[in-house]
């Protein structure tokens, strides 16, 4: 019946969601990505601390280099044939390609910049593939994590009005609710009962802040609201490097 015709621009819609959560994804792809992140998680951080030895550094990158190498090789050929997949593999290889060069030059900070594409692009890959994966969630709150602090920081030199933080707070607060909401998968991450504790304590952590920099919000207190801010951002990063393999660097 006529009455009962999906409507020529919902029906398209549809039928793209449909094509993307059928995307094949091998029984081990997960697996292979959450290795991966063990050692690129070590490279991404070490490039963003200038004091770190240059020797530190070098061996993190390695090490990633080595697991991307290994990476690459353990994919399927359904992985393989993947589009979305396809592009993110190709813009990692850039990336890491990138940082190789910008390190080779001296160039930390735009080594760092380079790898950040990696997740990024693995985020919105395994997102178009319907791969519900935990750090992904992660890095959805970093970008907007930091431009709450950068914006906290610039309206209290500038004295502007700190109401205009409250929806970029709002959506923070979502976006960590998503992270809140999934349970740490032990097994696959290869947490140990204190790693996880760690793991669950820096959640509620992170959820805690975010309520007083809601009440700092309120009570007009932008020193406060900017130092709190600030302790966001530090509980978080050692939150995601958890993920990370940091033995013998």
């Amino acid at each position: 019946m006529k009455g009962n015709k999906l409507p020529k621009g919902l029906g398209i819609i549809l039928l793209g969601w449909m094509f993307f959560l059928s995307l094949p994804v091998s029984a081990g792809l997960i697996d292979d990505m959450v290795l991966l992140d063990r050692d690129y998680i070590p490279a991404l951080a070490l490039t963003n601390q200038p004091d770190k030895p240059e020797m530190q550094v070098k061996e993190a990158f390695s090490r990633l280099e080595k697991a991307w190498e290994q990476f690459q090789k353990s994919l399927s050929k359904a992985d393989r044939e993947t589009p979305v997949l396809q592009t993110a593999l190709k813009e990692a290889e850039k990336n890491i390609q990138e940082a190789k060069k910008m390190l080779a030059r001296g160039k930390r900070h735009d080594a760092h910049e380079a790898l950040e594409g990696l997740r990024t692009g693995f985020w919105k890959a395994r997102s178009t593939m319907g791969i519900d994966y935990l750090p992904d969630h992660l890095t959805a709150f970093h970008d907007p994590m930091e431009g709450f602090y950068d914006k906290a920081v610039a309206i209290k030199q500038s004295g502007g009005d700190p109401s205009s933080l409250k929806p970029l707070l709002s959506h923070l607060s979502t976006l960590w609710s998503e992270v809140e909401k999934r349970n740490l998968d032990r097994r696959l991450f290869g947490f140990n009962e204190e790693k996880a504790s760690n793991y669950e304590d820096m959640v509620k952590q992170e959820g805690k802040i975010l309520v007083q920099l809601s009440q700092l919000l309120a009570s007009g207190n932008q020193e406060a609201l900017v130092k709190t801010a600030g302790s966001l951002k530090g509980n978080f990063a050692r939150l995601y490097l958890l993920f990370g393999n940091f033995s013998g660097l």
